[in-house]
């Protein structure tokens, strides 16, 4: 988890400067109490410790002596895992700080209730997750540690702010990490993190006194708490209970009631039992999808809750999903409200531009405001057809969307993925996730940043061969057909299944790394559709003619793009060229009207085609052909890092599960390439530690 925020931490900012910034107290608060020497109050405080656990214990009794933290109770959770989390989520802190009003009984880590996370470690460990020469030094920086125990400790705490963030409402979070004698503040928000100087608690003690004391004195609020989220009366309990029974998470979560913007000045009131998935990642957009009771349509819509970046010409997604019902674009959900949650926007950037900052400037941060929106629609996950025939359908139904936004309203998708096409309740096809779509007219003025946008596993070659390349129609198409061909692998009968796992990592999985560090991937598409390498020429989706030749043709199609696009791509490359480009001989032009994919028209028609077909099968359901072993045994841990504008690759969000409004998943086994440190503009950047799979790992997205 320490790649997590790497490049995205803002200091070492001066700690009085942290109490007056994020912890400023109102005229009237009362004094903190007089201590007598409150410098070094803590100075003997760890004397004698000979192990961590000896450390917890200690700090909570001096801080509980000195009387400053009124309100709030500070309990060892060093050896207690949350039962309520999921599983691989079960991390403790040290010392969770809570207030006096929650009863823990035995379950003394309770994530859905913590208000600030402590991490201790002792001297001799040299664990400091950061490490600086202060401004004012000859040779003064800030940067990440790089020791291993640094390293950790980091990921320690940004895995402690995740769960934090992911299961509860939050605008921002606070962590204390103590590292014998040392201390250092941390604020994390959506956009990154703001971490102090380190002070020496036995001779600077009074900065963690008053940070205590300030901290029990502001209000929820400034602690990070959303006012836009409150626990659901017991009237609305019942509604829930009554009406969001068919979405109850596995695990038990809260009811509570959200505020959704609801046109000027106005306020729609929902309740959400849970969302459909959590975040697992702190940056980025951090979706979370909930089927709601709306309590003015009173039915079940399904609400939309994320972190967007802003930036020049970075639509609304609801704004998106406007113009498409303006337009009466089909096989698209129907909007019902939403909008920005007024005052609720990232400021970590803010402080990138102090003279005392020695890290990323501002410059290197995307900014990020809280959207919620409502949508009139909860489907069913992709992995739900109930023929290949309804599968077909759904694709087409989606494809027809796809046509229709772009010739109607100028608007291309740029994330065609299996997490972004549902099926409504009549078994039709839904385009759904609009969040990373453009205007052709905006696309003109060119990228408007220096990576891609997409699914990792679904992305068309060239994007994925050059990060930065604009967006195009054809790209959206092919990724039609390997979300069709994923599909057709995973979960139906076909001549390859003996090498399933094999056709799964070289296809969607493969990358490459520069020396640079710099991720590109493709090559295994490149190669299947150029001559069926991994499928064979001879692939067959079994008992199944008509999906059988169209993929064929779809195959066909996508590689008169590919040839074009190398054509246009290296268009003086000489056979003995020693530039690195993946065809080993001179690419003659070819003109784009032999592109079959350049727009809809021949896939709309080999779609209905095939749908005519009287040859399809009639009982083929979904039936999942990777073993349980394989999901069990190989589900990513944190193989991703969140390299976001640093990177080459967004991907798209991990959504609800199965019959739920915003997605579905391939797999939970697939996984992707491991990050590190850099500044460049073009590396890959994804989000999530689980990258694939709606009911287990979802595909995961950030811009």
């Amino acid at each position: 988890m320490a790649q997590e925020l790497d490049g995205q931490w803002v200091g070492p900012m001066p700690p009085q400067i942290f109490l007056d910034e994020f912890l400023p107290l109102e005229s009237g608060t009362p004094d903190r109490p007089f201590l007598r020497n409150s410098q070094t109050f803590f100075s003997r405080v760890f004397r004698g410790c000979q192990v961590e656990s000896d450390m917890y214990p200690r700090l909570i009794r001096r801080i509980g002596v000195a009387g400053v933290f009124p309100g709030f109770q500070l309990v060892d959770t060093s050896n207690d895992p949350d039962p309520a989390s999921h599983d691989g989520k079960k991390t403790h802190p040290d010392i969770s700080c809570y207030e006096n009003t929650v009863l823990l009984g035995n379950n003394k880590m309770r994530w859905d209730l913590i208000r600030a996370i402590f991490e201790l470690k002792m001297l001799e460990r040299k664990c400091d997750p950061f490490q600086e020469n202060p401004p004012k030094a000859e040779n003064p920086f800030f940067s990440e540690s790089t020791t291993i125990c640094g390293r950790e400790c980091r990921g320690q705490l940004v895995g402690y702010a995740t769960q934090m963030s992911a299961r509860q409402h939050l605008t921002h979070a606070f962590a204390v990490w103590i590292g014998d004698p040392f201390v250092r503040f941390i604020r994390f928000d959506r956009g990154g993190g703001v971490v102090t100087r380190r002070f020496n608690i036995e001779s600077e003690g009074d900065f963690l006194l008053d940070f205590l004391w300030r901290f029990a004195h502001i209000g929820d609020a400034k602690r990070g708490m959303d006012p836009t989220v409150r626990p659901a009366a017991e009237a609305e309990v019942r509604l829930a209970h009554q009406h969001l029974s068919r979405w109850k998470s596995v695990k038990e979560r809260p009811v509570v009631v959200m505020d959704v913007p609801d046109g000027a000045d106005s306020i729609r009131e929902v309740i959400a039992w849970g969302s459909k998935a959590e975040p697992d990642s702190l940056l980025g957009r951090a979706t979370r999808g909930y089927p709601v009771w709306d309590t003015v349509l009173k039915k079940v819509v399904f609400l939309k809750d994320s972190w967007r970046a802003l930036g020049p010409d970075m639509e609304q997604e609801s704004a998106i999903l406007q113009k498409l019902n303006a337009h009466n674009v089909q096989n698209v959900p129907k909007f019902v409200c939403g909008d920005d949650i007024p005052g609720q926007v990232t400021v970590t950037h803010l402080y990138a531009s102090a003279t005392w900052n020695l890290g990323p400037k501002r410059e290197e941060f995307i900014v990020r405001a809280h959207n919620r929106f409502c949508e009139d629609f909860v489907g069913h996950s992709l992995d739900t057809f109930t023929s290949s025939k309804q599968f077909f359908q759904v694709i087409f139904d989606a494809f027809i969307a796809h046509q229709e936004a772009f010739q109607k309203c100028g608007i291309l998708h740029r994330d065609i993925s299996a997490g972004n096409i549902m099926i409504n309740d009549e078994g039709r096809g839904i385009l759904n996730d609009w969040d990373l779509a453009r205007t052709v007219t905006e696309m003109a003025c060119g990228p408007r940043q220096k990576y891609c946008s997409g699914t990792w596993q679904f992305m068309s070659y060239p994007v994925l061969i050059q990060p930065d390349k604009l967006h195009e129609v054809p790209d959206d198409i092919e990724s039609f057909v390997y979300v069709v061909l994923y599909f057709i692998l995973r979960y139906m009968k076909h001549s390859q299944l003996h090498n399933l796992h094999r056709i799964l990592h070289g296809v969607f999985e493969s990358w490459e790394e520069n020396d640079d560090g710099t991720i590109f991937g493709g090559g295994g598409k490149l190669q299947l559709v150029s001559s069926r390498v991994y499928i064979k020429r001879d692939f067959k989706v079994l008992d199944n003619k008509p999906l059988t030749e169209w993929l064929e043709f779809a195959l066909r199609a996508v590689h008169s793009w590919h040839t074009y696009y190398l054509s246009i791509s290296q268009p003086s490359q000489q056979p003995d060229s020693e530039s690195p480009i993946l065809a080993s001989e001179a690419i003659p032009a070819v003109d784009k009207n032999s592109v079959i994919i350049k727009d809809h028209s021949e896939f709309v028609k080999a779609f209905a085609l095939c749908m005519k077909s009287s040859k399809w099968p009639e009982s083929d359901a979904a039936k999942d052909n990777l073993s349980s072993k394989r999901k069990a045994n190989e589900e990513p841990q944190s193989s991703i890092s969140q390299k976001r504008r640093k990177s080459g690759v967004t991907q798209s969000m991990v959504t609800p599960g199965p019959q739920t409004g915003t997605s579905t998943v391939p797999s939970a086994s697939l996984q992707f390439p491991p990050m590190r440190v850099t500044r460049s503009s073009t590396r890959l950047q994804m989000n999530r530690d689980q990258a694939l799979g709606r009911s287990t790992a979802g595909p995961s997205r950030l811009r």
